[in-house]
């Protein structure tokens, strides 16, 4: 055996180690455990408290010493299947202690149960109880639900945690399929072990095996401890001992503790049932404590809700009615009236027919002992107890009570009952044993199917032998139905049998029927002969019904004394009867004085012996001080004993003690609790409370159903506030149909019986004509008679009537009267309109004083229109100091009670932030609650709340329910809704858009008086939307609007004014409106105002003033205004220049979603405005910008992107912001997109695109297009060469003032290309465009100044042209500039300047420059002379382009000059001269073919001259350059050539040198050089020497005036001129 224990364990300790190797279960090193602290020494081991590594972490080591290595893995795997849960010890893993394994667990803070209640018992509620119990069934349910039973709950190892249950120790718990736990270990545990179990000690033979309900035995044990705070039985000092076992199994359980919840106590007597079968499971156990603590009901509850609003001056009496109300005196006078006494006689005739207490017990003791032997066999025993049994009947127990009286017999005999009744069994030889036999299956002593059906059989066998009891028996089975269906006439039968042979209780039970009509008419003589036959033969109970008879007159004529003797008798007999009914005679005065103080006394002696309405009565008295002091926890604690022996007035008194809250804290779920049971029993006033509860969800969750059921069953009973309260249902639908004759009928059932509350509701019916045909006179009456009974709301409503004039005249006086005495009795609306008269009547004489007084006094008393009232004063501080937070928080209680207003303003105060913080969420909550309730204005509000989409967290925008609210709203008459609904319609918000729709909404808004309809109305007319234009409708309804102040209307009107006929008087007009608008704050209007100012629109133009209202407007955040203003500030309009201030608020209105503001603010970013230049800002805003549509931002960001400026370059998004501008008209954008496609920018080169893009933008007037598509024409672009088209666009673009343009169009009419040749027109282009800084028309102006082209010659002007040409780097013009000094020419002749511009102009790659400043070198002018200088020049002219300057370049190699003759290079060069096209582009000329045949003279003309000086070659070569033919007109360089001819002999060129001399061309005026020249070519025969000599002779010029030298001159030249003719 060693050696298989040996095996199992090592298989165990294999398990244990693999699961820590392999991580299963977490390995804690021992030594790492700090500050051991042993906490617990129990018979499993000890347990210590420790930290983990000097750490805060602290942990329970457990040290199992006792339990063995396979109990140890037991209790790992039984700990790691439950370890989730919050209310089980959590299981962290193992270690190791000198070969012994340690667990380590969670640490319980709180010690032990047992140590936790020992210490914290006096500061549990029972709330703190009823957790505590929750967490430990919920604990040992996981364990259930995991198919684990724990098999040693006890109050040791269960632990407390920070104040919360936590299950331990599963060393012996096992799956519920593998129970085999054998310990007799039991002593220190022994009172939460299950009984069962607790047999085999007692019987070895026994195997009982723990179980699911074993458990559930031990949780009632320690719910037990729990609700007592020490261990059972014993103290705990004391060890339990083998006669407790004993006394344990016989039965022996804990008392309750008082003050103990019944159902609490209820339950844990439920868990320890010696019967396991009768044990609740622990699912059961833990729906039962949730059910208590949470108002949990699982059952299946259709429940209906109809929510049912009545009007203020309509409020019915509600159904739930105070205990007060309901019992006007106290209980035991409610339940001993006359109404109701019949039906309490029968409740405490079958209560005391039902207790089960000591009084049965010790009769059973007494008289069993008298007779028991301990030596009588079975049989002797048996004989005994059936004639104990008929004894007691006879004196007057019932059939409950006798089945107690034979149980204790048994039970204190020598024998058990399953032995005798398998006695019984085996002996049914005669009629008492037949009976008896009947008897054990009737009370069901043993466990058998079909118990009833057996117990009849034999009860019938026995009775068909004619044995009395047996027919007494059977008569009880027929009347009740067990065993068989009810049958009242075999019932008397079998009864009547009985009665024949001589049975006492038969008699008392004949009485009872014929009182009852039970299987014969009711027959109260009968009834009386009978109960005195019976009484007569000693029955006690007989002897009470007596009693009852003379009492009530039943039967017998009335004679209280003789009933009050009888009862004296009984009483004397220590009769249960005797001492409640003597009792009720003192209490009331039957038969004898009143004398509640000996009524007292009786009751006490009573409820002492367990009677339970003398209970019930003695707490009624402690409750209401009726014969003795008041004490309400007395009163308490009597109805608590009597609810415990189940009697359900008790029941009911509890219920309403809980639900008030009176001798004990107010519990709505134990009212329940009470009212249920006592229900259950049949008890009217608890069903009809019940049904309250039900109704108004008191202490369970709303069921109307079940609460209508609840009434008719107590109204069809005569229960009076039932009937009414069933007429209030039928009258208002509520859970049935509405049935307005129902309603009626009940009422007057209620009515005619004098209930209060029904006489109002009849007063309501008539005041309203529901259900009745309208008659207000009769309201009253009912109302009166309501009022007279003391019913409060009656009289409040008598008041309103006098005070309307309601079935009554009007008498105001009377009215205050009613409602003063209503509100001084505490009616609510009566103290709440009493506040409101004071508030609001003149009459009354307002006294907010007394009106906040009232307000307070309704309010204290939960009335929710008072609560919204003193909101309201405490909101706007009326009758008050204002304060906001009081005013949400009275309006948050009256919201709580469902005041329609009130939640509608708490939606207000969550929207606003009224006392509260703002939280749009709740806002939302509140005007839906509202709005779905009818509140009008919460349904508009809310469609404003979901058409704008705030409180987004919530619900953001949803047009379809912002519709269905607004049509809610409309459909109660809402006009802002109609107006809403209008706009929705005029935008398609939500629906389709309907303009015609829209009109119509407007319209019936306006017509109720909307101003903003009005206005919109008035808008519709003005622009024809869902209607035609009217304008006269629209001033109208606009004047009507502005007349009542509306600032939008008197905006509009003055925009009208403004806009439809511009003169004085409407101007005027419309700033008197504009002036009107702006007065009301309408920020629109003082922008508009601002706007007539700066234009002096209306008014005289003041930008001071406009300043002023843009300000005032800006300030109220209107966008246009704040970007105004920003204007002003830029540009100084109306106030000083302040860029800083302009870009405030131009950053401002951007910030706002001003698109202009956004491209400003961009655009000073960009510039460097204020802020320093700061790209990446520019770029985010001209993003924003464009983002909002802004061509120009689009525009601008395309700028950027294509010249990388502030963002990377990137020509595609250039482009696609180019196309994005254009697309909305952007004439830049579709300049820059023509621009695009004509360069391939962004997008591959397509100048077709490039001509629409430059059209369009042309056509839109963009004046650089113009000039573009004016030179596609020119230069036949895309549509082919069209002068007159490029003439147009460029007359386009020059009317725009493009000066490219005025040049171009210069041009044209300079050459006449495309015009007629126009050099004036010309000139006056080229000056237009000049003057506007074009470089090329300052050129040209000069030109045309130097040549008199379009105007007279002016030297002077042309130099000045040139100059600010030159200046501004144009090489031209530097040319012409140096051409004019070289000159003198406009200038004083100045070479060395000359030579300083050819040196400008030759840097700015001006080739002829090049050439001129070699020529400046070769002559030496303005520089001196250098030949090499001047060859090196001439070279880099040609190499630059300048085919001209190759004669001159052929010249110095033919020569020579500057390098070493060449002629054959230099012959070279004047043929690659002549044989060029020459760009003479300085002069802007073409190359024509007269210009190819100049070249080929001058080639022609160098060569020649390059033959031996030839005379006449050098003058052709000087005529070309003086006349710039072939090559560039240079009259030095002509003066040089002419020279070199002249002095070969060649009279032309003497002529030419004395013409240049004469006239200063290049040279300084001579005149006589010139008359020397002159004379030499007239000499030779030239005509215009002749000519000009003879001019000079004639004028003296160079010499003496000589008269006849001049004729002598003019002689020879006709002689010539006559000689040449011939």
């Amino acid at each position: 055996m060693t050696e298989i224990t040996g095996k199992v364990s090592d298989t165990y300790t294999d398990w244990l180690e693999k699961a820590i190797s392999e991580n299963y279960i977490k390995y804690y090193d021992y030594a790492e455990f700090t500050n051991k602290e042993e906490i617990n020494n129990g018979s499993f081991g000890k347990v210590f408290r420790v930290n983990r590594k000097d750490s805060d972490t602290v942990m329970a080591l457990k040290y199992p010493f006792n339990l063995t290595i396979e109990e140890i893995v037991n209790e790992i795997k039984m700990q790691r299947e439950v370890d989730y849960h919050s209310n089980i010890v959590r299981f962290y893993g193992i270690s190791r202690l000198e070969n012994k394994y340690l667990l380590v667990m969670e640490y319980a803070d709180c010690g032990s149960l047992q140590s936790y209640l020992k210490e914290n018992f006096n500061k549990l509620e029972w709330n703190d109880k009823y957790q505590l119990a929750l967490q430990l069934a919920n604990a040992v349910e996981c364990l259930n639900n995991e198919g684990i039973i724990h098999c040693d709950l006890h109050a040791q190892n269960v632990l407390v945690h920070q104040n919360k249950i936590k299950l331990a120790d599963f060393g012996l718990s096992r799956k519920i399929t593998d129970i085999s736990y054998n310990s007799t270990n039991v002593l220190g545990v022994v009172p939460y072990i299950d009984p069962k179990y607790l047999n085999n000690i007692k019987d070895k033979s026994q195997s009982y095996k723990l179980n699911a309900k074993s458990d559930v035995y031990s949780v009632g044990v320690l719910l037990w401890q729990i609700s007592s705070g020490h261990r059972p039985f014993y103290a705990e000092n004391v060890e339990y001992d083998a006669n407790l076992i004993m006394n344990i199994i016989k039965g022996q359980r804990e008392k309750i503790v008082p003050d103990t919840p019944i159902e609490y106590s209820n339950l844990y007597k439920a868990c320890w049932e010696d019967d396991p079968t009768n044990r609740p499971t622990i699912h059961q156990v833990v729906k039962f404590l949730k059910q208590v603590i949470f108002g949990e009901n699982n059952d299946e509850i259709n429940s209906l809700e109809i929510k049912t609003e009545l009007l203020q001056e309509n409020h019915p009496q509600s159904i739930i009615s105070d205990l007060a109300c309901m019992l006007s005196n106290n209980s035991i006078e409610y339940m001993l009236s006359n109404n109701s006494e019949l039906y309490l006689s029968k409740l405490m005739l079958d209560h005391l027919n039902n207790e089960i207490n000591s009084i049965i017990l010790n009769q059973a003791e007494k008289l069993f002992s008298e007779i028991f032997n301990v030596t009588d066999n079975i049989n002797i025993l048996t004989d005994k107890l059936i004639m104990l049994l008929i004894k007691t009947q006879d004196e007057g127990n019932n059939i409950d009570e006798t089945k107690l009286f034979i149980n204790h017999c048994i039970f204190l005999s020598n024998q058990t009952s399953n032995v005798i009744f398998e006695w019984l069994k085996e002996n049914q030889t005669k009629s008492p044993y037949i009976f008896f036999l009947g008897f054990f299956y009737f009370n069901k002593f043993i466990s058998e199917e079909q118990n009833d059906d057996k117990a009849l059989k034999l009860f019938l066998k026995a009775a068909n032998d004619n044995y009395h009891i047996a027919q007494v028996y059977l008569s009880t089975s027929y009347r009740y139905g067990i065993g068989t269906e009810i049958d009242y006439n075999l019932a008397i039968y079998w009864m009547n049998k009985a009665i024949n042979n001589e049975s006492i209780c038969g008699q008392l039970c004949l009485g009872d029927y014929y009182e009852y009509g039970i299987g014969t008419d009711i027959d109260l003589n009968k009834a009386f002969y009978w109960y005195k036959k019976s009484a007569n033969n000693n029955n006690k109970t007989a002897l009470f019904h007596l009693g009852k008879c003379y009492e009530l007159g039943k039967g017998v004529e009335k004679n209280e004394n003789k009933a009050f003797g009888m009862y004296t008798t009984l009483y004397k007999k220590e009769d249960k009867y005797g001492y409640l009914q003597l009792a009720i005679c003192y209490y009331l005065g039957v038969g004898t004085k009143v004398n509640k103080s000996k009524a007292f006394e009786i009751y006490n002696e009573a409820a002492e012996k367990g009677h339970c309405i003398a209970q019930n009565h003695l707490g009624s008295l402690y409750e209401y001080g009726e014969g003795i002091e008041k004490n309400l926890n007395m009163a308490i604690y009597w109805y608590n004993k009597a609810a415990e022996n189940e009697f359900e007035v008790a029941q009911y008194n509890l219920g309403q003690s809980y639900r008030l809250g009176k001798g004990v804290e107010k519990d709505e779920i134990r009212a329940f609790g009470y009212f249920k049971k006592s229900a259950e029993k049949g008890y009217l006033n608890a069903q009809f409370q019940l049904g309250i509860c039900y109704y108004y969800g008191i202490g369970t969750e709303i069921n109307k159903l079940k609460a209508i059921k609840l009434y008719k069953e107590a109204a069809e009973k005569e229960h009076i506030m039932a009937q009414n309260s069933l007429g209030l249902l039928y009258e208002y639908g509520i859970g049935t149909e509405i049935n307005l004759e129902k309603a009626i009928y009940w009422y007057n059932k209620a009515a005619r019986k004098g209930e209060a509350a029904a006489n109002y509701n009849l007063g309501q019916c008539y005041k309203l004509g529901k259900g009745v045909e309208k008659d207000e006179i009769k309201a009253f009456e009912y109302y009166n008679k309501s009022a007279e009974s003391g019913y409060l709301d009656a009289q409040f409503q008598l008041g309103y009537c006098y005070y309307n004039g309601i079935g009554t005249e009007i008498i105001k006086t009377k009215a205050i009267e009613l409602y003063k005495e209503a509100a001084e009795k505490e009616h609510t609306m009566a103290q709440n309109s009493l506040g409101l008269l004071y508030e609001y009547d003149v009459e009354t004489e307002i006294n907010l004083e007394k009106a906040i007084y009232w307000y307070n006094k309704a309010a204290e008393k939960g009335e929710e229109a008072a609560n919204y009232n003193l909101g309201q004063c405490y909101e706007i501080g009326k009758g008050v100091e204002k304060d906001e937070i009081e005013a949400f928080k009275y309006y948050k209680i009256s919201a709580a009670k469902e005041h329609l207003d009130a939640q509608f303003r708490l939606g207000c105060c969550y929207f606003n932030g009224i006392g509260t913080e703002i939280n749009k969420t709740k806002a939302l909550e509140f005007y839906e609650k509202a709005a779905e309730k009818g509140h009008i204005v919460a349904q508009f509000y809310l469609g404003l709340l979901y058409e704008y989409g705030e409180a987004t967290e919530a619900t953001g925008n949803n047009l379809e329910k912002a519709l269905y609210w607004y049509n809610k709203a409309v459909e109660n008459g809402n006009e802002m809704a109609k107006y809403n609904l209008g706009q929705c319609y005029e935008l398609g918000k939500g629906v389709e858009k309907d303009e015609m729709k829209a009109f119509e909404y407007y319209k019936q808004s306006a017509e109720s008086g909307y101003l903003d309809a009005q206005f919109q109305l008035g808008y519709c007319y003005d622009n024809g939307i869902g209607t035609e234009i009217d304008k006269t409708m629209a001033i109208e309804l606009y004047e009507e609007a502005a007349e009542k102040e509306h600032a939008v209307a008197q905006n509009n009107l003055g925009l009208l004014y403004e806009y439809c006929e511009e003169t004085e008087e409407n101007l005027g007009k419309a700033v008197y409106w504009y002036n009107k608008a702006a007065e009301n704050g309408y920020e629109v209007a003082q922008y508009n105002l601002s706007q007539c100012y700066r234009l002096g629109k209306g008014v005289e133009k003041d930008d001071i003033k406009a300043f002023k209202y843009y300000k005032k407007s800006a300030e109220k955040e209107y966008l246009n205004a704040q970007f105004q203003l920003g204007n002003s500030y830029y540009y100084g309009i109306g106030t000083k220049i302040d860029k800083t201030k302009a870009f405030e608020f131009y950053e401002k209105a951007a910030e706002n979603g001003h698109i202009v503001a956004q491209l400003n603010l961009g655009l000073m970013y960009e510039c460097c405005e204020v802020t320093g230049k700061n790209l990446e800002k520019a770029i985010y805003w001209y993003d924003k910008a464009a983002e909002n549509g802004n061509e120009v931002a689009q525009y601008n960001l395309g700028l950027c992107y294509e010249f990388g400026e502030g963002v990377e370059k990137n020509e595609i998004k250039a482009f696609e912001y180019y196309e994005k501008s254009a697309e909305k008209e952007c004439l830049n954008a579709q300049f820059q997109l023509g621009n695009s496609y004509y360069y391939g920018i962004g997008t591959e080169i397509d100048k077709t695109k490039a001509f629409e893009f430059y059209e369009k933008a042309a056509e839109n007037g963009h004046v650089t297009a113009q000039f573009n598509l004016g030179l596609m024409y020119e230069c036949g672009e895309i549509t082919g060469k069209n002068l007159e088209k490029a003439i147009y666009w460029y007359d386009k673009a020059a009317e725009n003032g493009n000066e490219v343009a005025q040049y171009n169009l210069g041009l044209c009419y300079e050459f006449g290309e495309g015009v007629g040749k126009n050099e004036i027109k010309a000139f006056e282009y080229y000056e237009k465009s000049a003057e506007k800084g074009c470089l090329k028309a300052q050129l040209r102006l000069g030109y045309c100044y130097g040549y008199g082209i379009g105007t007279e010659i002016n030297k002077t002007k042309a130099f000045e042209f040139y100059s600010i040409a030159a200046e501004e780097g144009d090489g031209g013009a530097q040319v012409n500039l140096a051409y004019l000094y070289s000159c003198g020419q406009g200038v004083k002749k100045d070479q060395i300047k000359a030579f300083y511009w050819y040196q400008m102009a030759a840097t700015n790659g001006k080739a002829i420059a090049l050439y001129n400043l070699g020529e400046a070198y070769e002559l030496g002018t303005g520089v001196e002379k250098d030949e090499i200088k001047a060859f090196e020049y001439y070279k880099m002219s040609a190499l630059n382009g300048y085919f001209n300057v190759k004669f001159y370049l052929g010249y110095c190699y033919v020569n020579g000059i500057g390098t070493e003759v060449n002629k054959a290079k230099g012959f070279e060069l004047y043929n690659e001269a002549a044989g060029k096209k020459n760009n003479n582009e300085q002069n802007g000329l073409s190359n024509d073919t007269n210009t190819i045949n100049e070249l080929d003279n001058v080639c022609y003309w160098y060569h020649k001259a390059a033959e031996n000086d030839n005379k006449i070659a050098l003058y052709k070569l000087g005529e070309f350059y003086e006349l710039g033919l072939g090559v560039n007109k240079n009259e030095i360089r002509a003066f040089e050539f002419y020279k070199k001819s002249a002095n070969l002999g060649f009279m032309d060129a003497q002529y030419k040198l004395g013409y240049i001399y004469e006239h200063g061309i290049e040279i300084d005026n001579n005149k006589e050089e010139a008359i020397n020249f002159y004379k030499m070519a007239a000499q030779g025969g030239n005509v215009e020497a002749q000519k000009r000599l003879a001019l000079l002779y004639e004028k003296g010029e160079g010499m003496q005036k000589d008269i006849n030298g001049a004729k002598k001159n003019l002689d020879n030249l006709l002689n010539q001129q006559k000689s040449e003719i011939s």
